[in-house]
């Protein structure tokens, strides 16, 4: 958490959230884009504007302000990830505290292992499963000397699209597809860099899909390593959700790091895509066409942290 100070930029901040593409510049240092925001709260006790973006925090301090006197509890981070899921997948919930005597977890919809249930004060790696359609906040509440502070997080769960296009034979995996938007957060061919989590049925298929418009540009999508499921993805872009049969630059095949290449400027060595074009990209632990070659080293859903890159 990146932690700004000056009473100056609490105008600025205002202004800024209701500007669409507009880039926030924090102490002449820092440079949000608006886009990226995913919620801005002020704390009534102090003035302290904390800015939640899809990447990291901020907070910024209020000239004049006093800080916390020592031993007063601080929820130091909370994150809930993916924030885009399909139904019966899973979300990842860590956080960590200072000074607190207790912390409570609560979200809506009756969430059972989280729901009013007493949490430790520092955690990493609660694992809950959505299984119904919407949107669904996870709030963590931590008591100490000056007490209670509470975070929210918010996650969106979809019910999983299994039918092809029409042009598209049925996939021999089960799976569903997710909207590149509902994903990022941003149109394809964004983010530049930024880095998501998703949960894949044990023996099935998850597919991102996109358009490719007049984009003229490169760039790929690769699994970070240090927090993924280990086991053997396999990735695929092709033109049809769950279809793994395609060009060997196409697909890739890979252990807890690599991925691949997408082109729509004729980028050598990379899966070369047509303009104006609906393609998917699609993952799986298996080898493409056998739910019975599930490769997921885990005793829970597949989870693969995804990171996309635009070279241009």
């Amino acid at each position: 958490m990146r932690n700004l100070n000056g009473l100056k930029l609490i105008g600025m901040l205002v202004l800024a959230s209701s500007l669409a593409n507009a880039d926030l510049i924090l102490d002449g240092g820092a440079v949000i884009d608006t886009n990226d925001i995913n919620a801005m709260s002020i704390d009534p006790a102090n003035g302290d504007i904390y800015i939640d973006t899809f990447s990291q925090d901020y907070t910024v301090t209020t000239s004049g302000t006093t800080p916390p006197p020592d031993g007063s509890v601080v929820i130091n981070s909370f994150t809930v990830s993916p924030t885009s899921i399909l139904e019966g997948d899973v979300v990842i919930m860590s956080w960590s505290s200072t000074d607190a005597t207790a912390c409570t977890g609560t979200a809506t919809g009756n969430l059972g292992g989280w729901d009013g249930s007493a949490v430790a004060r520092s955690f990493n790696g609660q694992r809950v499963v959505i299984d119904t359609a919407g949107t669904y906040t996870f709030t963590l509440s931590c008591t100490g000397t000056n007490g209670p502070v509470s975070r929210s997080r918010s996650v969106l769960v979809s019910e999983p699209t299994t039918q092809p296009p029409t042009t598209c034979d049925a996939a021999p995996l089960q799976g569903g597809i997710t909207q590149w938007r509902d994903f990022w957060s941003i149109d394809f061919p964004g983010p530049t860099y930024d880095n998501e989590r998703l949960a894949i049925t044990r023996g099935g298929y998850w597919a991102l899909e996109f358009d490719t418009g007049d984009i003229q540009d490169h760039g790929g999508i690769i699994s970070v390593a240090n927090t993924s499921t280990n086991g053997v993805r396999l990735g695929a872009i092709s033109a049809c959700p769950g279809d793994f049969d395609v060009a060997p630059e196409c697909t890739h095949s890979w252990g807890s790091s690599g991925g691949i290449g997408w082109a729509t400027d004729g980028h050598p060595g990379y899966c070369q895509l047509e303009p104006g074009t609906t393609y998917y990209m699609n993952f799986t632990f298996t080898d493409g066409f056998d739910q019975s070659t599930d490769r997921c080293l885990s005793s829970d859903r597949c989870i693969a942290t995804l990171q996309h890159i635009n070279l241009n």
